[in-house]
Formats: structure tokens, sequence, C-alpha cells
């Protein structure tokens, strides 16, 4: 009370706490960085090797298994995921969350340096890095122009890729397509046989004659003179001038071979499109370009910089140049942004009409509803100071407590204009008014702060991303409370006016002092008896329980809300004989086909690339649909998936992107795990055959391949010695052949190429070609096949680990019905149907995987945010009883949330689930008012049962104006309007069923069980008093 009364007495002082607070929050808001999601630290790292020219087999045992079983060590890894390619292995490790991601990042850093040494020696060195949610790329541009594809490339990884890494905040720049130059030095295999000379002879003269060296130095007199040699090669002339010594004479390279400025083989390939823009032709090289941003940069800021720099590098841009902006996502974020803003907006213009409609005095809603802008923009302030940024979960925090954060002052103000109505001064009221209620505010705001403390607390990964969300609810309820006993009081005590006796009231005081009588006489018929009481006690919570096992069954589950952006990506797989010419065909067929439909807005087409997996029988075509288009995205997926049915060979997938985040991968995602590949294989055909007979499912798909085949060369070990030649010989020379051999780098203009040893392809197009290609031993040049048993064997394109386990995993999208729903279908039947041996497993992966994680931990912080939430209620109450009284009304609002979910549709997901969590600190507000008041009444003298009954019908207008207020500052969460706003419905369409459902109940329940918990000496002597007190209520 003397607190309230110096903010009461000292109004500057008031203002300067006000204005400082609101002054470097508004300042902490422009400095903060805008992002799509929170920063988190997430215990992942990723170890990436690349093995060029080796198979999948052969890199699992030369290198993955040596990394698995080296990192296994590591303390608190959760577990170890290793995909395996041609060319690559990738490994992923993610860790026990509370581990320090930089110290892990070191310990894998320190196992993988003490085995780099046992890698082939022509592996390159492993990349590690740290797992960043938002090291996505922000930005892909498509350069268009008619140079030639080694010139385009050339242009942009030297020019573009340059200028774009130099803007402030840019991390990494990648681009796609095109050729990247390369000097061939295509041998002759019949002049190598003539002067008897070995590919690896020549690749290693070729280096020992391109380098610069220094000798030293030395000193003549008083100066200092260093010695080198310059030996490296100025022109490709000098090249194919080189005389080789060999047994037959010195010979010159350009007679072993022909020197050409040529490039690497073509593996990838890439395509743009627009609407208005021209069809793609053979004259035309597109070079996709993919920008990211540093983990601390603003997304927005930074897209924005890259956009301004646009206009210039265009204006530089070689002749028939051009470059397009193929996807923004940084508009995604902004509109996401813009549209959470708005709702704020939207809310605080709800609530203040709801505040205005009650009180009908504007001076009264004036103070409410200043404390909406008041309380958020301070609320930047902690955001700021805890690293926080502005991105969709945080600003989703602000947003749902717009309608929660002015319950404190609105219910502070009824009570302050009910004793101006009794005849108080301002000042008096302001000062009884607040104090009177100073226990239930208080009681009710640190409920909401316990309750979102937990949940900013939580270890799973979905936690993290609600670590932000909790903490700046916590942040407000904070401010809104200190505000509420400071502010509030201050400005009522001189704006509001005393009671005009003679003025008549209100026509909404009217109908609410006629809802008031209405309801008590309601009240007292309801909770006069005690069978009445315990019926009133226990039917709500019978139907609960009804409502959870009809309704809640049919709730439908899945990770995350899907939100439709108009992003449509195409998979292709075609079988793995194909070439990139052929796959190529493919590409362009179905390019084709989108064309043709409605509402294309973009095409982007990379070939060679698909996700992690680089291979050139696959690759991505990313369709970007107009804003105005006239159907949904899965309308256009179901439609396009028809058309492309018919295409013969081809693997097509096509799926709608989410923006909303999750694994990345598709909703259904079930591993199986075991050791022997084979019966993997049968076990995991079967558990596909399942989930495409399940109900919902769409695009299901699997891993498993059916191989490639491969020719193996065994060498004949008993004729090495006879021919002098090793094993490495024979590999390294048909490397050299196939593959080719780096023997250096040409420099021109300060830019490196690689010098690379190779046949021509025309010697290694056919079988017998290659058996009959020869190997230098001492007794001279013997075909391969002398050497070498050959034969063909099927080897897997791509391996997958878990745990060192081998692993197989089939997907699904979702045609119909949720991904929980399809999950628990296909997992009861394969239950039935499919035999795991021992040592086998079928897991989760994915969203399923995550969300599996995060439901134990929604219900670790739920059980939390319940004890603290009732220890809280009967420390300020001074008893335990009427905390588990007050607690009654939590599963009361549970009845809300299950039937606002089945009615609206809406799936049970991680939004869904924290809005009910959230539920638990709010919903015992009303009860904690009335309660409080009772209390009051009671050691005033007032009977027990009387004061319930006057307290339900004193405060009731406040609960009302506290319920609606908090529903109509959510609803436009709930409404679902803008970008990205079905992340956000679940969440308001929850909040708001257990609010009204809570309040509606807890009006009668309460009182109920309030006159149960408090009975007179008798049972007989109970009832006949309640009996008079009712006589006295009608």
């Amino acid at each position: 009370m003397n607190g309230i009364k110096i903010f009461i007495d000292r109004p500057v002082l008031t203002l300067v706490f006000v204005i400082v607070l609101t002054l470097t929050g508004g300042m902490a808001y422009f400095g903060m960085p805008l992002n799509s999601m929170p920063e988190t630290d997430m215990p992942i790292i990723s170890v990436q090797v690349i093995y060029p020219g080796a198979g999948p087999a052969e890199i699992e045992t030369n290198i993955t298994k040596r990394i698995e079983d080296e990192v296994s060590t590591i303390p608190n890894l959760d577990y170890i995921q290793s995909t395996v390619m041609e060319n690559v292995s990738i490994s992923v490790l993610r860790f026990k969350q509370g581990k320090d991601v930089d110290i892990a990042n070191q310990e894998v850093k320190d196992k993988i340096d003490g085995i780099r040494g046992f890698f082939p020696s022509d592996a390159k060195d492993p990349v590690i890095a740290k797992f960043d949610i938002n090291a996505k790329p922000i930005l892909y541009l498509s350069f268009i122009s008619k140079l030639p594809p080694v010139d385009a490339y050339e242009y942009a990884d030297k020019q573009l890729k340059e200028r774009f890494a130099k803007i402030n905040g840019v991390s990494k720049v990648d681009i796609t397509g095109g050729l990247e130059r390369q000097i061939d030095l295509v041998l002759d295999k019949n002049m190598l046989k003539k002067y008897m000379l070995s590919p690896l002879q020549v690749l290693q003269f070729v280096k020992k004659n391109n380098m610069n060296l220094p000798s030293g130095s030395i000193k003549k007199g008083g100066s200092e003179y260093s010695i080198k040699v310059e030996g490296e090669f100025n022109k490709l002339s000098e090249i194919s001038n080189l005389r080789m010594p060999s047994p037959a004479g010195y010979v010159k390279l350009s007679q072993l071979g022909e020197i050409k400025d040529s490039a690497k083989k073509q593996k990838k390939y890439a395509n743009f499109w627009k609407k208005g823009g021209e069809k793609s032709s053979e004259d035309i090289t597109v070079i996709n370009i993919s920008i990211k941003k540093q983990s601390d940069a603003n997304t927005v800021k930074v897209a924005e910089k890259i956009k301004e720099q646009l206009p210039l590098i265009v204006s530089t841009l070689p002749a028939e140049s051009n470059l397009e902006i193929a996807k923004d996502q940084s508009i995604f974020v902004k509109n996401s942004v813009d549209n959470t803003n708005d709702a704020i907006i939207m809310g605080v213009i709800l609530t203040g009409i709801v505040l205005f409609l009650f009180l009908m005095k504007l001076s009264t809603t004036i103070i409410a509803a200043l404390m909406m802008p008041i309380v958020l923009i301070s609320t930047f302030l902690p955001m700021s100071n805890f690293g926080f940024s502005l991105n969709f979960m945080s600003l989703m925090a602000l947003s749902v407590s717009v309608g929660t954060l002015v319950t404190n002052a609105v219910v502070i103000l009824e009570n302050i204009d009910r004793y101006i109505k009794l005849g108080f001064s301002p000042r008096e009221s302001s000062l009884k008014g607040t104090g009177e209620i100073a226990v239930a505010v208080a009681a009710s705001t640190l409920t909401n702060v316990v309750v979102f403390v937990p949940i900013g607390t939580m270890t799973s990964m979905v936690g993290q991303f609600f670590k932000e969300f909790g903490l700046t609810v916590a942040f407000i309820m904070f401010f809104s409370i200190f505000f509420s006993f400071t502010l509030t009081p201050m400005m009522a005590a001189r704006i509001l006016k005393p009671e005009d006796k003679d003025k008549p009231k209100p026509l909404v005081d009217r109908m609410i002092d006629t809802l008031a009588e209405i309801y008590a006489k309601v009240l007292d018929f309801s909770i006069n008896r005690t069978y009445k009481r315990v019926l009133m006690t226990i039917v709500p919570v019978l139907f609960l329980i009804i409502s959870f096992m009809t309704i809640g069954k049919k709730l439908g589950g899945e990770f995350i809300p899907f939100v439709d952006d108009g992003d449509i990506n195409i998979k292709i797989e075609m079988p793995n004989y194909y070439n990139l010419e052929s796959t190529l065909n493919v590409f362009k067929d179905v390019e084709s086909r989108i064309l043709k439909m409605d509402d294309i807005e973009k095409i982007t087409t990379n070939l060679g690339v698909s996700g992690t997996d680089e291979a050139v029988y696959l690759g991505e075509i990313k369709v970007k649909l107009s804003e105005d288009r006239t159907m949904s995205s899965k309308q256009f997926v179901a439609d396009l998936s028809l058309d492309v049915a018919d295409i013969p060979d081809a693997k097509i997938k096509v799926s709608a992107v989410t923006s909303s985040g999750g694994s990345g991968g598709a909703p259904v995602q079930l591993q199986v795990l075991g050791k022997d590949q084979e019966v993997l294989k049968g076990l995991a055909l079967q558990l596909y055959d399942i989930v495409k007979d399940t109900e919902g499912s769409l695009n299901v798909d699997s891993d498993i391949s059916t191989g490639k085949s491969e020719l193996v060369l065994e060498p004949k070990r008993d004729l090495f010695n006879e021919y002098g030649i090793t094993v490495y010989d024979l590999a390294m020379t048909m490397r050299s052949y196939i593959e080719g051999l780096k023997a250096s780098t040409f420099k021109d203009e300060g830019e490196e190429y690689d010098i690379v040893l190779k046949l021509s392809n025309d010697d290694i197009n056919d079988i017998e070609k290659i058996k009959n290609l020869g190997i230098l031993t001492k007794k001279g040049f013997r075909k391969v096949s002398e050497v070498a048993n050959i034969k063909f064997e099927n080897a897997d394109t791509k391996i997958s680990r878990k745990n060192k386990f081998k692993m197989y995993t089939i997907t699904s999208d979702v045609g119909s019905g949720t991904a929980g729903e399809i999950k628990n279908k296909a997992l009861e039947r394969a239950k039935k149907e499919i035999f795991l041996p021992d040592g086998y497993t079928i897991q989760l992966g994915g969203d399923l995987q995550m969300m599996a994680e995060a439901i134990p931990d929604f219900i670790r912080a739920a059980s939390l945010a319940i004890i603290l939430t009732f220890l809280l209620i009967a420390a300020l109450l001074e008893s335990f009883s009427q905390a588990a009284m007050i607690m009654y009304t939590i599963p009361l609002s549970f009845i809300g949330v299950v039937w606002a979910l089945f009615t609206s549709g809406e799936s049970l997901n991680i939004m869904s689930m924290m809005a009910g969590v959230m539920l638990i600190g709010i919903v015992v507000n009303n009860a904690i008012i009335i309660v409080d008041y009772a209390n009051q009444l009671h050691k005033n003298g007032v009977d027990k049962y009387k004061s319930i009954i006057t307290a339900c019908k004193t405060k009731l207008k406040a609960i009302l104006m506290a319920s609606i207020a908090s529903a109509l500052g959510i609803l436009p969460l709930a409404l679902g309007m803008g970008k990205g706003a079905e992340l956000r419905q679940g969440m308001g369409i929850v909040s708001i069923g257990g609010l009204i459902v809570s309040a509606a109940l807890t009006l009668f329940v309460i009182p109920a069980i309030y006159v149960l918990f408090y009975k007179n000496s008798g049972e007989d002597e109970e009832e006949q008093h309640i009996n008079k007190i009712s006589e006295e209520v009608k």
C-alpha cells in the first residue's frame, strides 16, 4: 500500500520511470536483428569428407566407419547419422541438449584430426561445421547469359560471387550451373606405349616442372638479395613444349597428348524462367546463385543491401546478360513480422473497444489502452539484453500477450471505478481500489510468469525454439504488473472524476447490473444444495473425460502447421544408368508441362543436386506460384503429380514446401535399422508397402536403391611380383585413365586452374576398351585384363547409417489427415505384419522424431508450471486448500481446448500444445479474483456462502472485461490473416477456446467447490444456514 501511495503522490517520478523504460525499449527495438526463427545453440555438428571418384561402399569402409568409431566415445553424444554417396561422406552428430556446441565442435575436430592420416590420400580435408538454423540461403539469384558456359561460370565465380560475398552480413555464396575451366592433358595411350611411359610418370614430370621455389638469400656489401627459381607455366604452349625423357628418348608432351583449354566434366545443369520472360535456348547459360547470411545478421537488412546493389551490378554485366531474383526468403520473414505486428495492433484496437464499451468512460479507456504500447515497447529492453532477435516466436509472444497484459489494469481500474461510485475521491479510490486487490493481481500475474519460465527452460530441440517465446511473455508480465501498480493508479487519481450522483448510470452498467442480479440468482440456485454442488464439481470433469475419449481421438497430430507460401518442389530421380543428357531431356519435358499450367510465377531448375544427394541422374525443379493464384499449393501438387505420372523410368515427387520450419524433410519419416543389408532391405520394402497403402499418404518414397552396376578390378597378386607393380600402381593408373588426376595448376591473370591428366572419352567409352588399357610393368605394357580379373557387381549408390547400423528411410507427404495419423496407422499395421529379428528396429525420423522428443518436454514444462502455480497461489492466499480449489480451473480450460481444435479442424501440434501450456497460468486468474475477494468479505464478518455469492456478483464485470479483452486480443491470431498465419492460428484458437470455456465454468464451479470446502459445524446446520442465505439472495 505504501509503495502504491508513493507513485500516486509523485507523478513526475512515475512518468520518469515510464519515459526511461519506453525510450530505452524503443531504442533496443531498432537495434534488434530480424530473423525468421530464434537463434538456437543446437549441439549438432556435421563432418563432411569428399573423396573424388570413390563409390559409397569404399567411402563407408575407409572413411565413414572410422569417423563413427572415433567420435562415438565423445561424452553426451545422442546419436550419429551418416549418409554416404559417390564422392562424399556426411556424418551428422547430435549431442544431448545442454552440451556446449563450441566444446562439442572442438572435441569432434580433435577426434577427426587424430584419424585424418588413416583416410585415403586422395580424400579432401574434413569439413567440420556447427549447425545453424538460420544458415539457409536468404536469396536465390539466377545469372542468365549468352556467354559460353565456361565464360559464364568464370564471370559468376570470379566477379558476381566475390561482389556478393563482400556485402556486409553475407557469409557464403554458392553457384550451380555453367562449366568450370580446366586444363586437360589428354594422353594418347598409343604414344604412352610407344615411349614406354606411365601416366603417373607424366604426372610427376609435369608437377616437377611447374613450380616457384625460394632458394635462400645472399649478402653483398651492405645489401641482401633473395634468390628464387620461377618455373611456373605462363603459357599453355610451355606445357606442350616440355621435353620428357623416356626409354625411347626425349619426347615433347604435345606428342604424348593434346593440351586443351577445356572444362571440368559437366555434372550439373541450371535453368530459370519467370512469367513474361523468354524460354531457355541452347545458346543461353543459366547459373543459379544462393546467398547465405551470417548467423547474427538481420535477414531483411542483408537481403535489402543485396537488392540495393543489384541495379549497379546488372549495369556492369556482359552484353546479353541479366540477373534475376529467383526467390527472396526475406519477403516471407518481413511479411510474417509485418502480419504479426498487424495482429498486435488489431488486438490493441479490439481490446480498447471492449474496455470503452464496458467502462463507457474515455478517460478510463485511455488509461488502460496506454498500458498496451508502454508494456510492449518496454519489453524490447530485456529482449535485447538477452540477445533475442525479432523473429516469428518472439513477436508471437507479444501478440498473444496483448489481451492478457491489460487484464491487470482492467481489474484495478474496475475496482477504482467501483470505489468512485461509492463516493470516494479519485485519489482515495485509486489507493483503496489498487490496494484491495493487490494480492489477487500479483497472484494472477505471477502465475503467468511461473508458467512461462518453465517454457523458457525446455531442453528439447523444439524447446529451444520456444525459449524466446516463454521468456518474452514473462518479461511482458513483469512490466504489466509494474505499470499496473504505478502508472495506472497515478493516472486514475488525476484523470478520473468524482461520481456525479445525479447522472444516470450508463446503459452498459445497467445491463451488467441486471446480468449480475440474474447471475447471482442462477448461481444461488445452482449451489444451494449439497448434491448440486457435487454435480457442479464432477460433471465438467466427466464431460472432459468423455471429450478426450471421443473427439480427442479424432484430433490429428503433426509437428508444425503447414504454411502455404506458394512454393512447390519437384524432385526427379532417374535410373542410375542415365547420363546428364538423358536426364536433362526428362527435366525439359517436366518444365514444359509445368509451363502449361496456370498460376506459374517462376521456375528454377537444378539438375545434378537434390538436397545432399549429388548425381547426374537426379535433381530438383522449384516452382513459385503467383500471389493471385486460384488454387492452393496442395491442389497444384495433386494436378501436377497426375500430369507427370506417365513419364517413363522417372521417379517424380511433387510436394508443397512449407515455410514454417521443421526438419526440412517429408512430414512422415520411418527408419528401419539393422546390420545385414539384405535383411534390412526386405524389412524396409514391407514397411514401404504398408505406408503406401495407408490412408492419407502421398508421394511415398524410400532411399532403397536398385544399385548401380560397377566394374570391379581384382588384382592377380601372384603376377604382381613378376611384373614389378603394386595395387597402388594399378589403382592410380586406372584413376588417371578414367577420372583423371590433377598434375598441377596453371595460373592465368592471378587465378589458378587445375591441370588434369586423362584419356580421351573415346578410349574409355566401352568395356572392351577398358580391358585393353595398358599398365606399365618391368616387362613393358600389359593389358589391364592380364593383371586383374574384371567383373561386374551391383553397388549401392547411397548408404545411410545411424548409430553404426545400416538404415533405410521410408518417407511420405500428407495427402489428407495429418502426419501423426499416417504414422499411427502405419506402425499399428507394421506391428502386426512385420517380424523384426533381434537387432532390427523401426524408429521415427525427421518431424516425427522431433515431435516425439517434444511431447515429454511439454509434459515436464506443464507439470512444473502446475506445481509452481499451485505453490505460488498457496503462498499468496496462505492456503493450500484454496490453491487446490483454484487449480481446478485448469482441467476446465482443456474442455475448451479439445472442442476448439475439433470444431476448427486444427491439428494437435507444437503451437497448439504451447497454447495449452500457456493457459495454465491464465485461466486461474478469474478464480483468484473471486476467491481473494470472498476471503476479504469473510474477514469483514460476511458469511462464507454470502461472501462467495457477493464476490462472484461484484467481480462479474471485471471477469467479463478481462476475459473478453484477452480473447479479443488473441482473436487476430485465431482469424489466420496474412502470411504465416497458419502458424499462429492454432495458438489463437486454442487460447480463445480455453479462455471462454474456463471463464464460463469458473463462475459456477469455483463457488460450488468454495462452499464444499468450507462447511459449518454440521451437515444439517450447514444446509439450513445456506437455505437461509439463499432466501436472502433471492
